[in-house]
Order: structure tokens, then sequence, then C-alpha cells
């Protein structure tokens, strides 16, 4: 989740110096296209119950992440466009809003239980390290992001930026996180090992009565 959650950071901290100086558009082309992001992630929530019940939380994390990452990857190859890029970032969405479900399930599913009488619950220690993770990454992305900004030369309060300038917006508006959600699918999430739902029960199902 923390290199999703950099990702993210990157991709929606630099959503509006990409439309403005790449796409030349306006900050409510922005607006609407983060909206845009919005309503296909609960689209994609809605979608991840029935596909996790059909293979399993691990492959679906994996295949969304990995597809989340593909799409970035292939909308910083296309040209820059307005329409390619909402085109993109609505897939984007939904890929993430399927993983979202799936991904606090899993999180559930690696927590021993423990004993909450004795003091050995660790749920909610794991869930408030993963909050601590994600604010991180959020305070990281936003650092790293100002760095790369800085480094390609954007020069604040110019309406038209170096050629320099807006490649380095553009890749760290698409190429970084796409690079971070095909790390994370690819090489964290391949060591969830396939489960089907159906052994998943069964092999935690009581035996009969006798």
């Amino acid at each position: 989740m923390l290199l999703t959650m950099l990702g993210s950071t990157f991709l929606f901290g630099a959503l509006v110096y990409d439309v403005r100086y790449v796409l030349h558009d306006s900050d409510h082309m922005a607006g609407w296209l983060l909206g845009l992001v919005s309503l296909m992630v609960l689209a994609g929530c809605g979608l991840s119950l029935p596909l996790a019940g059909r293979w399993g939380t691990a492959p679906v994390m994996r295949g969304g992440t990995l597809a989340a990452g593909g799409v970035l990857l292939v909308a910083y190859m296309l040209p820059a466009r307005v329409e390619v890029l909402g085109i993109s970032l609505a897939l984007f969405g939904l890929c993430v809003g399927i993983c979202n479900p799936v991904c606090f399930t899993l999180l559930a599913h690696c927590m021993d239980g423990g004993d909450g009488f004795s003091g050995t619950h660790t749920v909610g220690l794991a869930w408030a390290l993963n909050s601590t993770a994600s604010k991180m990454a959020f305070d990281v992305g936003g650092s790293l992001l100002a760095g790369v900004l800085a480094a390609s030369g954007l020069v604040s309060g110019v309406g038209v930026q170096s050629v320099h300038a807006q490649a380095g917006i553009h890749a760290g508006f698409l190429l970084l996180p796409a690079l971070l959600y095909l790390l994370a699918g690819g090489v964290v999430l391949r060591y969830f090992a396939p489960q089907n739902p159906v052994e998943a029960v069964n092999s935690t199902a009581s035996p009969p009565p006798t």
C-alpha cells in the first residue's frame, strides 16, 4: 500500500500542473478530471466483491494494481491530449476502486487474530501502522514531487514553461506513478499465493460433529 499511495500522491499532486502547463487547459478541467477519477473509484468498489468472490482477493488485488500501472504507462506513451488523459484516468480510477476493498481484506487476512483477552490482539496495531504508512506516503510523496518539479525547471508564476519542465511534469504525473504501481503489483504482491475462495472457506470450516 505504501508504494501505491506514493504513486497516487505523485499523480494527484501533479495533475493540475500537467493540465495547466502540458495540456494548456484550465484548472476547471483538472477539477473535472479529479471528479471523474472519484466517480470511477466508486464504480470499481462495486465491482470488487463479485470479482474477489470469483477469483480471490489476492489475484484481484495484484491484477488491479498491475492494470492501474499499465494504464498510466500507456497514457504516458500516448500523445498528451485531454481526451486520452480522461479515458486513462477513468480506467485508472476503476482499477483503484476494485483494489481498495480487497486491499483491506488482505490486510485483515494477514493479521493474526490472537487473543483479545490476553492482550495479543494485533489487528488494531496493524491498522494503526497502515494508517501511519499512508500518511508517510503523502508526506514523502509531496516532498519528492516538489523536488521533481524543481529539478525539471518549473518556474512559479510563469504561464508557459520550458520543454524540459513540461517533460518533468508529465513524467512526475504519469511515469513515476506507473512505475510505483507496477512495482507494487509485480514484486510485492506476487508473494500472495492465489487461493480459490471455495477452498479458502473449506480450509477454515469446522469439521462436522460426530
